[in-house]
């Protein structure tokens, strides 16, 4: 009996798993969206929406996260909450298009999409796997001779236009938020050039290859202008829509306390020395202490909703008073 053929060198497979000339990444970060394997409908807040050239069924499409992974449970929490968010609303559109099936091939095979993935009735185990996240319910890999399993969605062509109206997805953003303390005073800032802005706590984006702890204490000690703060408790974490505050994102949060070691003043100004949006203007801020639990002002976007777990840590240590 001959040997079986062997799909790839496990070299070059080798390669595409850590991101080496993976043809998946280029086509999520290609300006010229669309080339003889397929067509460009949506980018999303997680990848790109994709309708594939070879169709087994009219329509199927593939929606390929930005993140070089080889499957889904590889992505951070906050990926994975953004990949099948996207993947939900592309199952949405489906689902209101359903009714369209003179666009199919064999109207009886769409009642096993799903608008999320499943791999009970795909070949998980006889393909190899993607080098890149790849959400399907119907049909074949990517392309030929390109890696390719997991879940997919198939999608008619009249639905182009309406999954297009998805590009304004929301955004998501890792966001630290620093709750610095020192005795039973929390210290929060306004911002006299923009008082709009409201009251806030130190806070700010996740950079790239940054932990969440290391990013709270550094955007603590930025914003603050002060050397003397010290990480304290995780005290968890918040999805937030920021839709109702006007903006197109969506904010994975996480919230530390922070102690405060050093004497510091009742009041002080500090410029914001790197703006999360990359603007020139540095906005100013003013620091000052409010007595926890009651004093504390309302916060903006909903910037306290880890307080009352900071209060009970508190009130647990004897720093708080438990009335």
């Amino acid at each position: 009996m001959s040997e079986p053929k062997q799909w790839m060198a496990r070299e070059r497979w080798d390669a595409l798993v850590r991101g080496e000339g993976c043809p998946l990444c280029r086509v999520v970060q290609a300006t010229q969206v669309d080339d003889k394997h397929g067509f460009f409908v949506a980018d999303l807040s997680s990848g790109r929406l994709r309708l594939a050239a070879d169709q087994h069924l009219p329509g199927y499409c593939l929606l390929i996260s930005r993140n070089h992974v080889r499957e889904p449970h590889e992505l951070d929490r906050q990926e994975r909450i953004a990949f099948f968010e996207d993947l939900s609303r592309v199952g949405e559109a489906l689902e209101r298009l359903r009714g369209s099936q003179d666009e199919l091939s064999d109207p009886g095979q769409l009642r096993s999409a799903s608008p999320l993935p499943h791999s009970g009735s795909l070949p998980w185990r006889s393909l190899p796997r993607s080098a890149r996240a790849t959400s399907t319910a119907l049909g074949p890999p990517f392309a030929p001779g390109v890696p390719g399993s997991g879940v997919c969605h198939s999608i008619g062509p009249r639905a182009m236009s309406e999954v297009r109206t998805m590009q304004r997805a929301p955004v998501l953003k890792r966001k630290v938020f620093a709750y610095i303390t020192r005795g039973d005073r929390l210290l929060v800032f306004s911002h006299p050039q923009a008082p709009e802005a409201g009251t806030q706590v130190p806070a700010g984006t996740i950079k790239d290859g940054e932990t969440s702890e290391d990013g709270a204490l550094r955007e603590a000690c930025e914003e603050t202008g002060r050397t003397d703060l010290e990480l304290g408790a995780y005290l968890g974490e918040q999805v937030r829509d920021m839709t109702e505050f006007g903006k197109s994102e969506l904010h994975h949060r996480h919230f530390y306390h922070l102690w405060c070691t050093g004497d510091p003043p009742a009041t002080w100004q500090n410029y914001e020395p790197d703006p999360d949006d990359q603007g020139t203007n540095r906005p100013l801020f003013e620091f000052f202490w409010a007595r926890l639990p009651h004093d504390v002002p309302e916060l903006l976007e909903d910037q306290g909703a880890l307080l009352p777990e900071l209060v009970t840590r508190l009130v647990h240590r004897g720093v708080v008073p438990a009335h």
